[in-house]
This record gives C-alpha cells, sequence and structure tokens, in this order.
C-alpha cells in the first residue's frame, strides 16, 4: 500500500532531543574538515592541499578574481584555494569552480542581478555551506502590491499560474516549504563546488537555465524506466539516447522576481539570490513543472498536498542534480492514513547501516525526519541532511545540517534519537540488499500515479 508522506506537508520545527552544535572534530566518512568553532577554514589546511593551475588562462582568471575581491570575499575564495575546491572539476561538463566564478564575474546576469553580489554569494556558500538556508525574505509593500497587480492583469489570460497570490499575505512566507531544495542545495555546493557554481553561472544567467546531461542509470537501472520517471516528471529531453539525456533545469517564471527582491532587500538571514534561484529550480524539477516561487505552493498529479515534495519527488530531484548513480526511495516508518505512526519496515540497525553505508560512498544522506505526539500521531516534519558520524565513547551520533536551524553549522544527534523519528532517505540502490528494496520507490510511484488517476477519472 502507498505510504502517505508527511514531511512536505508538516513543516512544524523539529525539537530533537540531545542535539548538540557539532564541536571541531575529525569527522568520519571522508567529510570535508569543516572548522565548526568559527566556521572557518583558516589555518586548517596546509599548503599541499593546494592545487596549481595547470594553464597561464587559470593562473590569469584567479589573479583577476583575487583583484576585485575584498574583505570577506577575498578570504573566503582564498579559503576555496588552499582546499583545492577552487581547481575542482566534477562538474556536468567537466569545467572548474574557478572558471564558473569567473564566468559570473565577467559575463552578464539576468537582469536585476548584480555581478559582484552573485559572485559574492557562490563564493560564501562553497566556502561555507552551512550558511545555506530556506527562509524566504519579505517582499517590500510596493513591490507586493505591483506584482499583484500584473498577477490580476493576468488572471483570466494563459499567462495564469493556478498557485498565483491572491493577496500580498500570499508572498509573505513565514514557514518554507524548501527544506528538500535547500537541503539538495548544501548537499551540492558540500560535494561539487564546481558543479554549484556551474548551476549558479546558468541559473542567474539571462538564460535563467541550465542544462545538464542525466546518466540514465542514475535514474533507473533500467532505459525505459528511466525514460518513464522523466515523463511522469514532465522533463522533457532536449536529447537521448539509450545511455543518457539532456535536460534543462530552470526555476519557475517568478523566481526572478523572488531573486531580484534578495538582491536588494535581502532581510537578515534570509536566502540569498542565489539560494533562490537553485531551491526554486529543485522545486520546478521535483514538481512536474508546476512550482510558484511567489506563493511556495505548487500542484500535479505526484503530490495530494499544495506544498513541499514527497519522498519520491525529493529522490527524483537527487538523481538529477546528483548525477551520480540511482538511488530509491526508502520509506521506513509505517505511517496510517489517518498519520499514525504504526511501526517501522526496517529494523533499527538496517537504518543505521543504511545510512553509514552511504556516507562510506561519500555521499549525503537527506532524510525526512518526523514528531509524534502521545498517540503517535504525526504533528510534524522536515528534511535535513546527515553529512557525517562519530562515536563518543560507546554510542554512535550522526553529523547533520538543517536549513532551518539558524545556526550556520553542523549538529549532533545521537543514533538513538535520530533513527526512529527517519520516515524515508535517499539510498544508493547498490547498497540495498535484495530487488524489492531496489525497486521500491518506482513501483510505489507508479502505484500512487494510476490510483491519483483512477480518482479523477471517477470524479
Amino acid at each position: 500500500m502507498y505510504v502517505n508522506s508527511v514531511s512536505n506537508q508538516l513543516i512544524n520545527r523539529i525539537n530533537l532531543e540531545n542535539i548538540q552544535p557539532h564541536q571541531q572534530t575529525t569527522v568520519n566518512n571522508n567529510h570535508s574538515a569543516y572548522s565548526t568553532s568559527d566556521l572557518q577554514f583558516c589555518g586548517l589546511f596546509p599548503d599541499l592541499f593546494i592545487k596549481k593551475f595547470s594553464t597561464p588562462e587559470e593562473s590569469a582568471m584567479y589573479k583577476e578574481l583575487s583583484d576585485v575581491l575584498d574583505g570577506k570575499d577575498k578570504t573566503n575564495f582564498n579559503i576555496l584555494y588552499k582546499t583545492g575546491r577552487l581547481s575542482d572539476r566534477n562538474s556536468n561538463d567537466k569545467s572548474s569552480t574557478l572558471e564558473n566564478l569567473y564566468k559570473i564575474y565577467k559575463n552578464p546576469r539576468a537582469k536585476g542581478l548584480d555581478n559582484k553580489k552573485i559572485l559574492s554569494e557562490t563564493i560564501e556558500r562553497l566556502a561555507n555551506p552551512f550558511v545555506i538556508n530556506q527562509k524566504f525574505g519579505h517582499i517590500p509593500e510596493n513591490i507586493a502590491n505591483k506584482i499583484l497587480q500584473e498577477k490580476t492583469i493576468a488572471k483570466n489570460s494563459l499567462q495564469a499560474h493556478p498557485c498565483d497570490p491572491q493577496s500580498t499575505n500570499d508572498m509573505n512566507i513565514k514557514n518554507s516549504a524548501s527544506c528538500v531544495a535547500a537541503s539538495i542545495e548544501f548537499s551540492l555546493a558540500d560535494k561539487k563546488p564546481a558543479e554549484f557554481a556551474r548551476m549558479v553561472e546558468g541559473l542567474s544567467s539571462p538564460e535563467i537555465s541550465v542544462k545538464q546531461n542525466v546518466k540514465l542509470k542514475s535514474l533507473n537501472k533500467y532505459a525505459l524506466d528511466a525514460l518513464y520517471l522523466l515523463k511522469m516528471f514532465n522533463v522533457i529531453p532536449e536529447k537521448a539516447d539509450w545511455e543518457s539525456v539532456t535536460v534543462k533545469i530552470a526555476p519557475d517564471r517568478d523566481a526572478i522576481i523572488r531573486a531580484r527582491v534578495q538582491n536588494t532587500y535581502a532581510d537578515s538571514k534570509s536566502r540569498s539570490s542565489v539560494d533562490v534561484l537553485l531551491q526554486s529550480a529543485f522545486m520546478q524539477l521535483g514538481s512536474q513543472s508546476t512550482y510558484n516561487s511567489l506563493t511556495d505552493k505548487r500542484y500535479g498529479t505526484l503530490n495530494a498536498n499544495d506544498t513541499g515534495l514527497t519522498e519520491f519527488e525529493k529522490t527524483f530531484v537527487e538523481s538529477i542534480v546528483g548525477n551520480d548513480g540511482e538511488k530509491t526511495s526508502m520509506v521506513y516508518q509505517n505511517v496510517n492514513d489517518d498519520a499514525i505512526l504504526e511501526g517501522y519496515f526496517h529494523s533499527f540497525q538496517e537504518i543505521q547501516e543504511h545510512l553509514l553505508k552511504t556516507l562510506a560512498k561519500k555521499q549525503n544522506v537527506i532524510i525526512g525526519i518526523t514528531e509524534t505526539d502521545a498517540n503517535k500521531k504525526i504533528v510534524g516534519g522536515h528534511e535535513i541532511t546527515v553529512i557525517g558520524s562519530k562515536m563518543k565513547g560507546d554510542e554512535l551520533y550522526f553529523i547533520c545540517n538543517d536549513t532551518d536551524d539558524n545556526y550556520n553549522g553542523p549538529i549532533e544527534i545521537s543514533a538513538q534519537k535520530l533513527i526512529p523519528k527517519i520516515h524515508h532517505a535517499g539510498i544508493p540502490v547498490d547498497i540495498l540488499s535484495n530487488l524489492v528494496e531496489e525497486n521500491r520507490g518506482l513501483d510505489l510511484l507508479k502505484q500512487y500515479s494510476e490510483t491519483q488517476l483512477k480518482s479523477k477519472s471517477a470524479a
């Protein structure tokens, strides 16, 4: 039976017990050794981490950028150089972090966006991905009224969007439902700095989009099933063969409005323009191209709710963006139709093993966690990212990042507290033990889609 998603419809804050800010330490599973006492790299990385530039062109780019940066931006840029992240080429087109930062600075940005500001935000997020957050900024009243007037004019035209704001209050997002998208953004900045910079360059360019060559095996080991998934999510390949497809990743058409507002009127601790563009693009990708950045709402046949992304939508976006091997959406909690937690589909040890094996592959694990009341009714849900593990005496702790906790650093949560709260996680197929587990995500998605279609036909 299809397990109802809870994380996307209940976005109350999760008050996990036994959470501690992560102190500077060695993190298992090859996670980057961030200094988390003050979230600075300074002094941690000896010169042996520095990778010399291989061409005069790269050296010239580095010098030009270094000359125009100052203050915090220059410090962060030097961090990227000293840690080797500036020379990283693990991007979709093999371009380096440095090359993409240079394009951000030199090439035109979309109207209303500033080159140096986008460059600064990108460098900051690559130097310290923990600054990424999901909090929507306030749209000034005069701008909100102008947007509403334009939407009213478009209401009876083909330009209207089902999730368009009906009042200025609809644009005042207090509880963001973009935790999935923010978590994916964090993992991208953390693990693939060159790809993060490449995506920012494309999404902040006049085209407001980026091309992605996706290996079909990252979606499903069977090519036809992979193509079926793309069709379900309304992703139309621009080019395809039996091994890969080229798709366009773009935010919804109103994301640029949010990005422009954040470029000029960003509130303290709210999202940057870079965060807006990436998170909106990921929400659009996962919601069958039905997302609206002004209201943080979506529609579509794969989600019964109008906010957030389900676990299956999350895994699809992870697969497209990460493009590093097939994942399946593992649902661990058995939740009935009344949102009561009845039990678990896997044992504590099995879930722990899934997390540790994924971390051992140098991959983060985005998990959906739930909060229950005394009657085991789910009263809240949220997405966070597991980035490492450590032992404290005889007890295992997971090191996590939360994009909605007002803290720009990792936190430690004991396995005993975290694992019982995990509703779902995107797990690499190659660490799972049987075919049923491997196919679970796609099978449940097909089943749910068919049920939705039958319900609409009956209506």
